[in-house]
């Protein structure tokens, strides 16, 4: 089994000149915790999810710091941000996708790159061109519970 015989063709993605706010929408509207960025050629991008989203509005030093107790309870530290954060480009600020698989891929190997690097979804690209998107689930389906529905019968 390939790549292309679990992949999801219909893919929500956002063009990289939209902006930060767009992404935000599309996400919150659709219920989608991230998406595919790609320009007017359907070319791969990057990908902007809620995280990324998050990490946009917060302060550089909450990440250094980590534990920000010590703040009071009313310090609302991103405010000045929100306002700049909606109008930056999606393509400004996705991050580039660490995993990305060809159709043709087994999808033995898509699972152990989900493994590796830890990816709920891979896009899947044809000359640089993203055509589906393997998903957790997908594997799931397909090698897992096949197997675990299998072992139970025994």
């Amino acid at each position: 089994m390939r790549a292309k015989d679990v992949m999801t063709t219909e893919v929500l993605t956002i063009r990289g000149d939209a902006t930060a706010a767009d992404a935000a929408r599309l996400m919150h509207e659709s219920g989608h915790g991230g998406l595919p960025v790609v320009d007017a050629d359907g070319r791969l991008l990057g990908m902007i999810d809620r995280i990324g989203l998050v990490r946009l509005v917060l302060p550089k030093y909450a990440e250094a710091i980590g534990d920000l107790a010590f703040l009071p309870d009313d310090f609302e530290p991103f405010e000045e941000r929100l306002g700049e954060v909606g109008h930056m480009l999606v393509r400004d600020v996705a991050h580039p996708c660490e995993a990305t698989v060809e159709q043709s891929t087994p999808l033995v190997e898509v699972a152990a790159l989900m493994v590796m690097k830890r990816a709920h979804h891979v896009p899947v690209l044809r000359d640089g061109r993203l055509v589906g998107v393997v998903g957790l689930q997908d594997v799931i389906d397909e090698i897992v519970w096949p197997h675990l529905t299998r072992s139970n019968q025994a």
